[in-house]
């Protein structure tokens, strides 16, 4: 898993998205695992989030293929 993290950070860090791509598998994983929530878009942006005001800048960037 340790590595799919570390794939996952290079991976974005070599695109200009300002997203933390080993935060966001995480988010992904988390929400994939507590079976409470369902792992949409919106609920990954929402959970990777620290600060709610960017929502509508950071969505965007996580959609991005």
């Amino acid at each position: 898993m340790i590595n799919r993290y570390d794939h996952a950070k290079k991976a974005l860090l070599n695109g200009e998205t300002g997203i933390d791509g080993q935060a966001l598998l995480k988010t992904i994983h988390f929400l994939t695992e507590s079976e409470r929530v369902d792992t949409t878009i919106d609920n990954i942006t929402k959970a990777y989030l620290s600060d709610p005001a960017d929502y509508y800048q950071v969505k965007p960037l996580i959609e991005e293929p």
